[in-house]
């Protein structure tokens, strides 16, 4: 829940230089944002790779970016730099843990 609640955070600052001037964004679209993006992928990844194999991926991707539009009332363009973003904070944070984890193993 607390990886829920800071890429919540982390959709909703992004969001913020994001979106259009006069729009807002609430704390609740982007922890909704968040929430079903994070039930999307993991029902596509054990749901959907059995049956599309890595073609998954880019079908789950497209199902987060098409959530984030529809949430946050944002343009497709602005919502695949969100998704880009927040899937890149991530990947690096991973990288970073498991380099960390490899250093002290050793």
């Amino acid at each position: 829940m607390i990886s829920i609640a800071a890429s919540a955070l982390l959709i909703w600052v992004f969001a913020h230089f994001l979106s259009p001037e006069g729009s807002t964004i609430s704390w609740g679209q982007s922890f909704g944002a968040v929430f079903l993006i994070t039930i999307i992928t993991m029902a596509a990844h054990y749901f959907g790779e059995p049956v599309l194999g890595y073609y998954w991926i880019p079908v789950c991707t497209t199902i987060c970016i098409l959530v984030i539009k529809f949430i946050m009332d944002l343009s497709y363009g602005r919502s695949l730099v969100l998704y880009l973003l927040y899937l890149g904070f991530w990947v690096g944070i991973d990288f970073i843990l498991s380099h960390y984890a490899a250093s002290r193993s050793h």
